[in-house]
């Protein structure tokens, strides 16, 4: 099939999974989180990498963001699934990123409280903390835009995690001479 994803590919609905490409490196699935897990056999991933949709406070969505202790639930119940059906030696790496309180300057703790929550109630290992820098993210908040108490964030938090404290690695490919 001959497409162009981006003029083709909308929201997908809650049930439906649907295979983009398989190759021998690997299948890419175009589905709800949920959905997608539950077609997947126990053990059988090495690794999930999701962007979640960001904990968005006091603004709603067309898909239904969720918010506040509701949002931390829902990733929990998601990284459940995930750890089931990663493989032994497995990873878990979420893209996360910065929320501010509604009306606040402020920076939000979600991503602290999710850590928490994978390390002590999923019993995930966290392998890494990482950061991926978008240097021309566009400012999306009035404290960096209007009121410019705040700098734009140009970069977003990388959690990688493993099923053990030493999950599958090789950083030969992007390690830089000293």
């Amino acid at each position: 099939v001959d497409f162009k994803a981006q003029e083709t590919l909308t929201h997908i609905r809650p049930g439906i999974v649907i295979k983009v490409y398989e190759t021998p490196n690997g299948t890419a699935l175009w589905a709800t989180a949920e959905s997608a897990a539950g077609v997947l056999a126990d053990g059988s991933i090495n690794l999930v990498f999701s962007s979640p949709p960001y904990k968005l406070e006091g603004r709603s969505k067309k898909y239904g963001n969720l918010t506040g202790a509701e949002y931390i639930q829902w990733m929990v119940n998601l990284g459940r699934e995930w750890k089931r059906i990663l493989v032994d030696d497995g990873s878990l790496v979420l893209n996360l990123g910065d929320v501010w309180v509604p009306g606040s300057p402020e920076m939000s703790c979600y991503q602290e409280r999710l850590l928490l929550a994978f390390i002590d109630e999923l019993k995930f290992h966290l392998a890494q903390k990482l950061r991926w820098e978008n240097s021309s993210k566009l400012p999306g908040s009035p404290w960096v835009t209007k009121q410019r108490v705040r700098v734009n964030p140009s970069d977003e938090a990388l959690l990688w995690f493993g099923k053990t404290s030493r999950p599958y690695a090789n950083a030969r490919a992007v390690l830089r001479p000293h």
